[in-house]
């Protein structure tokens, strides 16, 4: 209070374009992204075809998996910055204490002095110099390990952020996987058979050679290496390499061509673009892309990360590809 809208739409369209963190700090977010319930009932109830239901139910499932595990992630880490973060508060606290015990000393060395007799001042002062010196790399370690408090506390704030945006997300992916599968239900297809739809998927993903980063991961590639080895490879053969920017690159073909795209590395993860560097390791990113289009990023990658250039069933291809740019910040 005081409330300021008449209605829920005047509401949210005011927050389209305004944070949120005014009333909470860990809701540094604006109301971007509308879902529809409709639109979601829709596309299900419109379709006639159950073998895309299954195939979206499969990508849910595995979104669903992919984004439960970032959260586990995200929440372990919160837990472990936590601790990290009370224990350095305790050292402070700790730092303070001594700090005020050699101001204190100090204080009474130069009271000493003043009354010593002149044969004493020597080692007095001596001793005062040298509980200076002490005192100053105290409070200089100590000022160090304040800015890497706040550094910690930043970043623990950051991941509480991340958990509460990713909390909405994965409640609406178990929705829709519910949704998709009642649909199945009630157009005959038995709750075991779906289960076991969901299980080969798993199996499947679990089995791709993806999993073993050197079939993929070149760290000492150039571009123009990349594309020797890519040369003459059927689409979707790809390999990961570092760019001259700093970041990592994927180099890829794909219709008869090798495309460069920069990875991105955030705070929140890897990615290509914004708002989906999300993925806690390039291998996660690959894992993810395997088996979802790069379509979602450029219309001319039709192809996902089918096949690691070192991976022993990357077969060649008898067209020679071109060089080629995609749109997305290519490398």
């Amino acid at each position: 209070e005081p409330f300021k809208f008449n209605t829920v739409v005047e509401l949210v369209n005011f927050y389209r374009g305004v944070s949120l963190a005014q009333y909470n700090p860990t809701l540094d977010i604006k109301l971007l992204y509308p879902v529809s319930r409709f639109q979601q009932e829709e596309e299900i109830s419109g379709s006639t075809d159950t073998a895309k239901v299954v195939q979206r139910l499969m990508e849910l499932d595995n979104e669903y998996e992919m984004k439960t595990k970032l959260y586990d992630d995200y929440s372990e880490d919160f837990v472990l910055t936590s601790k990290e973060i009370q224990m350095k508060r305790q050292a402070l606290d700790a730092f303070g204490e001594t700090v005020a015990m050699f101001e204190d000393q100090i204080r009474l060395q130069e009271k000493f002095q003043k009354e010593a007799q002149p044969h004493e001042i020597k080692s007095l002062m001596e001793n005062a110099e040298l509980l200076r010196l002490r005192l100053k790399s105290l409070q200089e370690s100590k000022e160090q390990l304040e800015d890497n408090l706040k550094q910690r506390v930043a970043y623990n704030r950051s991941l509480e952020r991340e958990m509460h945006a990713l909390k909405p997300e994965v409640f609406n992916i178990l929705k829709l996987k519910e949704k998709h599968a009642a649909w199945l239900d009630s157009r005959g297809v038995k709750s075991q058979r779906i289960g076991d739809t969901l299980s080969v998927g798993k199996v499947e993903g679990e089995e791709l050679p993806h999993h073993d980063q050197s079939t993929w991961m070149l760290h000492n590639c150039s571009r123009s290496e990349a594309e020797q080895l890519l040369v003459g490879k059927k689409d979707g053969t790809f390999l990961v390499r570092p760019s001259r920017t700093g970041q990592y690159a994927l180099s890829i073909t794909c219709n008869e061509t090798i495309n460069h795209c920069i990875i991105y590395q955030t705070e929140r993860g890897y990615g290509f673009a914004e708002p989906y560097n999300i993925y806690g390791s390039l291998k996660s990113l690959v894992l993810h892309y395997a088996q979802n289009s790069l379509e979602e990023h450029n219309d001319s990658l039709t192809t996902t990360l089918a096949y690691p250039v070192f991976a022993r069933d990357c077969a060649g291809s008898s067209v020679e590809p071109h060089v080629g740019y995609v749109a997305f910040n290519t490398h």
